[in-house]
Parts: structure tokens; sequence; C-alpha cells
């Protein structure tokens, strides 16, 4: 289930949804698409924290992806670990760019050494810079003022 704190809007259909979030963003399990043609970036006013039960205890170069979503914040964009022991946190991969108006991305989790994999993967995919030229972002014009 994917919940926040304060409002939520949207305009969805083929290629890039823009999704502007007035508040901060959990993902509490799994965000992902049905198709190779559609995904989803979120813009959000606040912050974004990935729960430590998102994700599995083993991947490869060929997992699925647990998140399939852009995800730009003005505050910090967090994964979040179960605890101090390597073997406790679960590996996730995130598909999508991570953006952090703060600077601030914290890969908390930690599979020790005997894992062959990172804890956090973060995969490229060029659909959401392809296709924002077709979705709202086109509509309307978004500015960050630089202090």
């Amino acid at each position: 289930m994917l919940q926040q704190q304060t409002g939520l809007s949207y305009r969805d259909g083929d290629g890039v949804a823009v999704v502007f979030v007035d508040g901060d963003l959990e993902f509490e399990n799994e965000f992902t698409t049905g198709s190779n043609d559609s995904r989803v970036v979120f813009v959000v006013d606040g912050g974004v924290t990935i729960s430590s039960d998102v994700g599995t205890d083993v991947i490869s170069s060929s997992t699925t992806p647990h998140i399939q979503a852009g995800i730009i914040a003005r505050q910090g964009i967090v994964f979040e670990s179960n605890g101090n022991d390597p073997s406790d946190d679960l590996s996730i991969v995130v598909e999508g760019p991570l953006v952090s108006k703060d600077g601030s991305i914290e890969f908390n989790r930690d599979r020790g050494l005997s894992n062959g994999y990172p804890a956090e993967v973060v995969v490229y995919n060029p659909i959401y810079l392809n296709s924002l030229k077709d979705s709202l972002i086109a509509e309307i014009s978004v500015m960050w003022m630089i202090k």
C-alpha cells in the first residue's frame, strides 16, 4: 500500500504519469506497474521513506524491481533498515531516478559480507525521461529556486 500524509493529485495514461504529493510519502509495500509502457514519477513536497519491509532476501541482476517509480523529493529519501544485524535487512531494487532537493538519500540497509549483491540497487530505465515530454510535466511548469 502506498500512503501519503496529505493530498495527492495525478494524471494517468500511457507513458509517465506525474503525481504531485503535498507532504511526505511512504512506500510500505512493493509499487510496480503491470505495463512495460507506463511508469510514475512522484514529485514530493516533503520526504520519502521506503519501509524496511520492502525487498527480498536474495536478488540478482535479473530481479524484478520492487519499486518502479521516479522520485523527486524536496526533503530526503530514506531506505529504512531493520536494525544493526545485516541478516535482518532485505535487498531492494528500485527502477527510476531518485532526486532529493536537499541532497540527502540515505541508503541505510546492510546485508553484510555474505551478500553477493548490494542492499539497495537503483536501475536506470530511459522511459522516465523519454516519456516526460508527453506527460503533465510538459503542461505545467515546475521551477526550483536556488538561494
